[in-house]
C-alpha cells in the first residue's frame, strides 16, 4: 500500500482514501499508513470488504485434504456443506 502511496504522489496526485479486502490488526497496517513518512498518510480514510471481527477461529485453518482451490460459483454451496461437515 505504501509503494502505491508513494506512486501516486510522486506523479503529482494526491492519495484520498485506501481500500483493501481485510485488516488484519495484528500488523496494525492502518496505523502505519497513518504513521508513514512522519504522518504524511494521516488523513487517509482506510476502508475493508471484510470487519476482522466476523472472523473467527474456525475460519483460520486449512480446508480439509481434497478440498479444490478453485470451485465453480454453482458448486460453491455444495462444497461449503462438505467442509463445515468435515470439520465438525
Amino acid at each position: 500500500a505504501l509503494a502505491g502511496f508513494d506512486l501516486v504522489d510522486m506523479l503529482g496526485a494526491t492519495v484520498h482514501e485506501f481500500a483493501a479486502m481485510i485488516t488484519l490488526p495484528f500488523l496494525d497496517g492502518v496505523g502505519k499508513i497513518h504513521a508513514y513518512k512522519d504522518g504524511k498518510y494521516k488523513d487517509v480514510s482506510c476502508f475493508t470488504m471484510v470487519d476482522d471481527n466476523s472472523i473467527g477461529p474456525d475460519m483460520c485453518m486449512d480446508p480439509p485434504e481434497g478440498t479444490p482451490r478453485v470451485v465453480k460459483a454453482e458448486d460453491a454451496r455444495e462444497w461449503a456443506a462438505k467442509i463445515a461437515a468435515a470439520r465438525k
